[in-house]
């Protein structure tokens, strides 16, 4: 039976993995035979910030602190997302908007997530409380989370446990990417009933058959290809090890090669790299949905429960490496010479994409 959800997430401006984890849910709910409509959340920014990030989006030949680069890619990927979200809120910036809003929506369920939807740090302002689904007071409406993640593995936020712990107690179900994020709920919060659950770009492929087929695709194949965030010296030597025992000719890096991709070019990326470097979650999570050899830097700064949680779920722990196993003798001969056995990876994936999907499913009935 079709439902009316409303689903919220983190702004979605120039993050590829938080895009795409979005297009990807929704894609699947509609699939489902559902209708879903983006809560459409930018916190407010005060008047002389606004004008400043104004001007430096628009000024050309420069990119200070990445603001003209988010501007870009925000623009160029409007017409994706219009392709998949098609229906949204108006952009709400305040908690008042958002109740006002909320008012017009008839909805069935409420979903929140995926991605980092509860890490403390991104939302520590006056939207809090949103993103534990509290503004929605539709009686008949269910308060879902879908692999909602707190991006750490403890919880220190200690004024913040009572009010956390009172809106988690009025979802109806709740999941989390992370096995880290269970023992939070569990231990922080006493919510018992909580399901591990995949990351939303794990759940159908054909969404990136969708999403490549409207695209020219790029013939170059059979590169190292580096998505690095932070790790940029590390990632230098460890591709230079990997170039050289693998015998790959030829490197592409997604920051250095002066181009703003857009989410299909960058997708289209990792599909034909021969080997990825990176320190990103989301570039991990591609890295294996192409079934790809890859190396994952430790990228502390970003927090590492989530790494660590879906590599060792995939039995593939040893390709989480860090900045001090190069200086430390550490033997990475084994890793960096043999191939991941996506054989068995697959098989575990698709027993978990099974597990995730009917919750979802489950969920919302």
């Amino acid at each position: 039976m079709s439902k009316k959800i409303g689903l919220l997430t983190l702004p979605l401006i120039s993050n590829y993995g938080g895009i795409l984890q979005c297009l990807s849910l929704t894609f699947v709910l509609k699939k489902m035979g559902h209708d879903v409509t983006l809560i459409d959340i930018r916190p407010a920014l005060n008047p002389t910030r606004r004008f400043l990030l104004y001007i430096l989006a628009r000024f050309p030949f420069q990119n200070i602190r990445g603001i003209r680069e988010r501007f870009i890619k925000e623009k160029q990927n409007k017409k994706t997302i219009k392709k998949y979200i098609n229906k949204h809120t108006k952009k709400i910036e305040n908690l008042n908007q958002l109740k006002n809003e909320s008012k017009t929506l008839v909805l069935d369920a409420m979903i929140v997530g995926s991605d980092q939807v509860w890490r403390y740090d991104y939302i520590n302002n006056d939207m809090y409380s949103a993103y534990f689904l509290d503004f929605y007071e539709g009686e008949k409406c269910k308060k879902i989370s879908y692999a909602a993640s707190f991006g750490v593995d403890v919880w220190k936020h200690e004024d913040k446990r009572q009010l956390t712990k009172s809106l988690l107690k009025q979802f109806d179900a709740i999941s989390v990417r992370e096995d880290t994020g269970v023992d939070i709920c569990r231990n922080e919060f006493s919510i018992e009933s909580v399901v591990h659950v995949l990351d939303p770009t794990m759940l159908d492929l054909s969404f990136y058959d969708d999403l490549l087929s409207e695209h020219s695709p790029n013939q170059d194949t059979g590169y190292l290809l580096k998505y690095i965030l932070d790790e940029k010296e590390t990632a230098s030597v460890f591709s230079s090890i990997i170039k050289d025992k693998r015998e790959i000719k030829s490197e592409k890096d997604i920051h250095d090669d002066n181009k703003y991709y857009t989410l299909a070019e960058w997708v289209q990326r990792f599909k034909n790299a021969e080997y990825v470097v990176t320190d990103s979650f989301h570039g991990m999570v591609f890295s294996i949905i192409f079934n790809k050899n890859f190396i994952a830097i430790g990228n502390k700064s970003r927090g590492l429960s989530r790494f660590i949680s879906l590599l060792t779920l995939l039995g593939l722990k040893e390709r989480l490496v860090y900045p001090e196993d190069i200086n430390s003798g550490t033997d990475l001969t084994n890793i960096l010479s043999n191939d991941i056995d996506y054989l068995r990876v697959n098989e575990i994936v698709e027993a978990w994409r099974k597990k995730s999907l009917n919750y979802l499913a489950d969920s919302l009935r």
